[in-house]
């Protein structure tokens, strides 16, 4: 415990425990001490360790059904008035606005013994803080202080008392208790544990909004805080992006609500290629083949809706996504190399190299491929055949001139670029619309940029419909780019894949490629890169 007095008596306490309920006497005794200073009477002070290890508790679960390992920090501040109390626990993302309880939850805060002002927090990859405050010498209703604001971010869920929302009309409030509101997780309490996960029913279908929460925290319990999309920690986004359209998620779900898979669709520049991603199985639940399951629903619902196909990223750290991508069709047009920061965690895989770690792109057609003409690059010609081959197109480049677009199309005036910058992975993208005359300027400046920046990892996009892409290519090449690949993109694009590397040596003895196909591209690639051995 840290005493973060300044001078006389301590205004501030704060205690940090193992997330588990057998150091609730902790977080309870520290609360008490507080509240003392605080000025609080007897009643006051026990009403105080009350609310705080009510809410402890909904955070660390019970002896029968603990959370994840983690820990609880604890801060109590000494206000004008009263207490302020804040929890931090770094476990699985909590959100009760969103597990179809929320007016449950709020009556159960607003009785005799509650807070006067609550507030829970999403903190995404930072973990779950609720702030609560209590009034010395005052009613829930009849605070001494202003309450503080209402936040206005988008996961924070703030209740403030009232007479109104105490007292809900024809039924008693619930105590807020842990078996009222568990993790999102968490089974019905009391409830037998199944012999084996084997004799449990998994239900399989697209997601829900009173979903959210409980798909973070399967993400967590597949991801811990590693995982790329900061959106999958927090639930009112997942429920955003699902009602938007961004994202298409399917999950697998048991009898106690609890979300034991999830797969989606999730759309970036082009509503018509969504990427299939964001994969995740809980612990216990893998080897009953739910990605799978959830991956079929996924083509299912992209052929009812036509669009024009889906991509991936199957991971190269084992050859499990890759053979899956291959059962639901997907074959390989790309790789993206170190584009996955070492520090990513791979739940079933106990040892995997502690090096940026690569990734095949992999495509599905949902229906016919365009015949739109290509600036393909010469030096890159029959290989980019054989990729359009693997993923269903063998005859794509046979309307695109040998010579290139530009013998036939006039270029634009001016490049049109846009960049896309992921500091958390190190990642600087670039795509190139269209080609100008001042394109050799604008990508020698682009490169220059990101450099000194320092993204390790630069990926340039380049749009082969249009006249100056195979150009672009030759230039980006003689600035150090590899050609990774193509990707379809609609209709009416199609990009040619390049990686440049910033002090990153690739490491390609640690790539698990399985398919013949991977290992071809792989093979070219390595055989293209100076630097590799």
């Amino acid at each position: 415990m840290r005493d973060g007095s300044t001078a006389g008596a301590p205004s501030r306490l704060m205690l940090t425990v193992p997330n588990r309920p057998d150091y609730l006497a902790l977080v309870q005794h520290t609360t008490r001490d507080a509240a003392r200073l605080a000025g609080f009477h007897k009643g006051g002070r026990h009403r105080a360790s009350n609310v705080v290890c009510q809410l402890a508790q909904v955070f660390m679960g019970t002896p029968a059904r603990p959370v994840e390992e983690g820990e609880i920090d604890l801060t109590c501040e000494v206000v004008p008035g009263g207490l302020s109390v804040t929890l931090h626990d770094d476990g699985p993302p909590f959100d009760p606005s969103l597990r179809g309880q929320a007016s449950t939850f709020v009556h159960g805060l607003l009785t005799d013994g509650s807070p006067d002002w609550v507030e829970f927090r999403n903190l995404g990859r930072g973990g779950t803080t609720v702030q609560v405050m209590l009034h010395v010498g005052s009613a829930t209703t009849d605070a001494a202080t202003d309450l503080p604001q209402e936040s206005d971010e988008d996961d924070a869920f703030v209740v403030t008392a009232s007479p109104e929302a105490a007292e809900p009309a024809g039924e008693a409030a619930p105590a807020l208790t842990p078996d009222t509101h568990p993790r999102p997780a968490a089974g019905p309490a009391g409830a037998a544990a199944p012999a084996s996960v084997d004799e449990v029913e998994v239900s399989y279908g697209l997601f829900r909004p009173e979903q959210a929460a409980a798909v973070s925290s399967c993400i967590y319990d597949a991801y811990r805080l590693t995982y790329l999309h900061e959106d999958m920690y927090h639930p009112l986004r997942i429920a955003a992006l699902n009602k938007s359209g961004d994202m298409i998620s399917a999950v697998a779900t048991v009898p106690d609500g609890t979300v034991v898979g999830h797969f989606a669709l999730s759309f970036a520049d082009d509503r018509s290629v969504p990427e299939l991603g964001i994969a995740a199985t809980r612990r216990d639940w893998r080897g009953r083949h739910i990605a799978h399951r959830l991956a079929d629903l996924l083509m299912q619902e992209g052929q009812r809706r036509e669009l024009y196909g889906t991509f991936a990223e199957a991971i190269t750290v084992h050859p499990y996504t890759q053979h899956l991508n291959v059962a639901l069709g997907l074959g390989t047009c790309g790789v993206r190399l170190a584009s996955i920061p070492p520090d990513r965690e791979f739940r079933g895989i106990d040892e995997h190299p502690r090096c940026r770690n690569s990734a095949m792109t992999m495509f599905r057609y949902f229906v016919e491929p365009s015949r739109v003409p290509l600036d393909v690059p010469p030096r890159h010609r029959d290989m980019i055949a054989r990729l359009y081959g693997w993923i269903g197109a063998p005859d794509r480049l046979a309307g695109s001139p040998p010579g290139g677009l530009d013998a036939v199309l006039e270029r634009p005036a001016e490049t049109t670029i846009e960049v896309r910058l992921t500091p958390a992975s190190s990642i600087a993208s670039f795509t190139v619309m269209s080609f100008g005359e001042d394109a050799r300027t604008r990508l020698h400046d682009e490169l220059r940029m990101l450099r000194e920046s320092e993204f390790r990892v630069i990926e340039a996009a380049l749009d082969m419909t249009e006249p100056g892409a195979a150009a672009a290519a030759a230039q980006l090449e003689e600035l150090g780019f590899l050609f990774v690949g193509v990707r379809p993109g609609g209709p009416g694009v199609e990009w040619l894949l390049m990686q440049y590397f910033n002090g990153v040596i690739v490491d390609y003895e640690v790539m698990a490629v399985d398919s013949d196909e991977s290992h071809e591209l792989v093979e070219y690639v390595r055989a293209l890169d100076p630097d590799a051995d």
